[in-house]
C-alpha cells in the first residue's frame, strides 16, 4: 500500500514529501505503520526521500489505501530548536 510523508521545519514550513510502497497488509493495524515510518526515519533508509531520515523534521503520515486512514504526526527524534 501507498504511504505519503511529508516533512515540515519546526518552524512549521513545508520541507519535502514522497511517497513509498510498504510491504504491510491493509489488514494490518494502522499504528504499525507509522512503526515502520519512524523506523525509517531512525535507519536513515532512502525510502524516506531524505539523506538524514528525516529525524529533524516533523512528519505527516497519510495511508489513504488503509481502511481505518487518518493522517498521523510523527515528532523529530532530535531537540527543537
Amino acid at each position: 500500500m501507498k504511504v505519503h510523508l511529508t516533512f515540515y521545519k519546526s518552524t512549521g514550513k513545508f520541507y519535502s514529501s514522497t511517497t513509498y510502497i510498504s510491504q504491510m497488509a491493509l489488514t494490518d493495524p494502522l499504528f504499525e505503520v507509522w512503526e515502520e515510518v519512524d523506523e525509517l526515519r531512525r535507519t536513515k533508509d532512502d525510502r524516506t526521500g531524505l539523506s538524514t531520515g528525516g529525524t529533524s523534521f516533523f512528519c505527516s503520515v497519510d495511508v489513504p489505501e488503509h481502511p481505518h486512514a487518518h493522517p498521523h504526526l510523527l515528532l523529530p527524534l532530535e531537540d527543537i530548536d
